[in-house]
Order: structure tokens, then sequence, then C-alpha cells
């Protein structure tokens, strides 16, 4: 396959990088250049399909979530084209879009490998542990001053976490992580943590705090047993953070298939968890 060649010796290769973001087109593009290749680039689809049947390169290296026509929208064109004009050109999705599904898509929309953007997962787990901290020590009064209910709390934290449980079943998106038009233009103006797909909303999403403010609820800060309680946090995190380095390495043992199988399971699994905390909030609502 022509793929495995060039990712083998690149030297010499001609590679085509398209992506709307500068800085990341350079990124590629040095590394690239750095192992022998000729790299040209391109700002957006509309562009490198230009330079697909001007540059007719050996390899296409393109990102998915770009204004206007995306990376599904270029491969779909360029699949399209006579083989004379680079319709069979070997094609690689390298892009923020992580889950099972969204290499199933890149696939199917014709490209050949689907690589994920790096991604500082350290820095994630940060951001993640700053809002549990800051939910462990002013979580209740937080929503007291809302006028909203830990009962309440519980019932909103658990319909969010079952519609995020459907999707990971069905492996379709919800509506859950849509974002506006006016997001999506920022994103492409400004770096943005959140982009990393379900990390955190799972690592301190409503469930996680609703669980932080129950545990805390009347306990003093400062206090021996808060303390313990925020030792137990950090250890958690620390192991979400274990769990999510080693994911590449275990996710090319057990495949796409494994791993939507799996996704599926978690999925099923975050359906009950979801269901427990819409049933406590409701019974407990009921009793005060």
């Amino acid at each position: 396959m022509a793929i495995n060649k060039t990712k083998s010796n690149p030297s010499n290769a001609r590679i085509l990088v398209v992506d709307d973001e500068l800085d990341a087109r350079e990124l590629v593009k040095r590394i690239l250049t750095g192992r022998g290749a000729d790299v040209f680039t391109a700002a957006s689809a509309a562009e490198g399909l230009e330079l697909v049947k001007i540059k007719k390169p050996d390899l296409i290296v393109s990102d998915i979530g770009m204004p206007g026509a995306d990376g599904y929208d270029l491969i779909r064109a360029i699949r399209r084209l006579p083989v004379a004009q680079g319709g069979k050109i070997a094609a690689i999705a390298l892009t923020a879009y992580t889950r099972t599904e969204d290499r199933l898509q890149a696939l199917r929309a014709g490209y050949d490998m689907h690589v994920p953007k790096p991604v500082e997962l350290a820095e994630l787990v940060a951001v993640a542990a700053s809002v549990c901290l800051v939910f462990a020590t002013a979580g209740t009064k937080l929503i007291e001053l809302m006028g909203i209910s830990v009962e309440a709390f519980k019932v909103g934290g658990g319909a969010l976490l079952f519609l995020l449980a459907i999707e990971m079943v069905f492996a379709r998106p919800s509506g859950v992580r849509t974002t506006t038009p006016g997001e999506e233009a920022e994103a492409h103006a400004r770096e943005d943590i959140s982009v990393f797909p379900l990390a955190f909303p799972l690592i301190a999403g409503p469930g996680a705090l609703a669980t932080i403010l129950l545990a805390f609820a009347g306990v003093p800060v400062g206090s021996p047993l808060f303390f313990a309680q925020i030792l137990v946090i950090l250890i958690v995190l620390a192991i979400t953070l274990a769990l999510a380095l080693v994911t590449g390495p275990v996710m090319r043992v057990i495949g796409v298939t494994g791993g939507a199988v799996l996704g599926r399971l978690l999925g099923v699994l975050l359906a009950a968890l979801a269901a427990q905390f819409i049933l406590d909030g409701i019974r407990e609502a009921l009793v005060t």
C-alpha cells in the first residue's frame, strides 16, 4: 500500500499538508521536511484540492475540522477525481476528533489512516483537578446561592450523563457535544483545551461534581476528613492520567472494533450510573 511505503521511508516523498491553522501546518511541515520529504501546504480544503490536481502528491495529511468545506469534504472530492488526477492518492486524517466513531467516519469518507493530534493530557487533568477542588471547597455554597438543591443537581447531572451514555452505546452524536457556529469560529482563533473530545466532561462533569458535592456536604474545610477526601480525588485523577497515557498502545492492540465494543460496554455502565443519580435525586427530594 502506498501509505505504508511513504510512512516507512518519507525521504523524497511529495506530501501535501492541509490545515487551516498556520502553526499546525508549519509544525507538520517541519517534522516531515526533517525526514527528507518535499512538503507543500494548503490552508483550506478548496486550496488543497487544487494542489492535488496540480502537484500530484504521494501523500495527503489533512485536518478534519476546518471552516467551510472540512476534511471529509476534501477527501470525498479527491476520491471522485480520476486516478490520473490523484483520485487514489494515499491520505491521512490528522485531527483532534479521536473517538472510535470519528476514526470510522474518517475511514469511510476515504482516508487510509486516522491519526489523533497530540494533546497535553497532564494539562487537561490539571484543569479538571482545579474544577474538582473548587467544587470541593465552595460547591455547596455556590449552588445554594443559585437556589439549586443538591437533589436537583443530581437529577440534572444524571440526565446529562445518560445522554453521554447513549452516545457511547450507539456510537452516534447525542447532541451533547454539538458546538455553535460562534464556538467553532472562536476555536479557530485561539487555543482551547476543551477541544479534547469527552475527556473534560467525564473527568469533571456534572456526575463527578455532584459526587464531590455530596461527599463534602457538612465536612468542615480544613478538617482531617476534608484533606483525606481531597487526597482521594487527586489519586483518582492520577489514575485517570495514567490510563489516558496508555490508551494509544491499548487501542493499537485491541483495534477499532475492540475499542467500539469496550466503549459500548462502558456506555451501559455509565447509563446505569446516570439512572442511579436520577433515582437518588428524586428519592431524596421526595423525602425532604
